[in-house]
């Protein structure tokens, strides 16, 4: 006998596919109520590794205001970054 899957079954399911937990870090994340489909998450794997990528850049001391001068500092964290002090 097949078991029918309920709502109840399809909603569980989706919270434990789209919730992260990291007990180190003492983080948890839960997604599962927001309104997007997985085609949709999949869609935006590309921005998401391009969006790391930059920030990884940032995180290196990278300037990201090249005119100013400056780095775009609310994303470093300091004990990555290559110098101490700020442009």
């Amino acid at each position: 006998m097949e078991k029918k899957i309920t709502y109840i079954d399809e909603k569980l399911e989706r919270n434990r596919k789209y919730s992260l937990t990291n007990g180190s870090l003492n983080f948890s994340l839960n997604v599962a109520g927001m309104n997007f489909t997985d085609k949709e998450l999949d869609e935006l794997k590309v921005k998401f590794t391009k969006a790391h990528a930059e920030m990884k850049k940032i995180e290196a001391g990278e300037i990201k205001n090249p005119d100013e001068n400056r780095k775009v500092t609310h994303f470093t964290d300091g004990s990555l970054s290559s110098r101490r002090t700020l442009c």
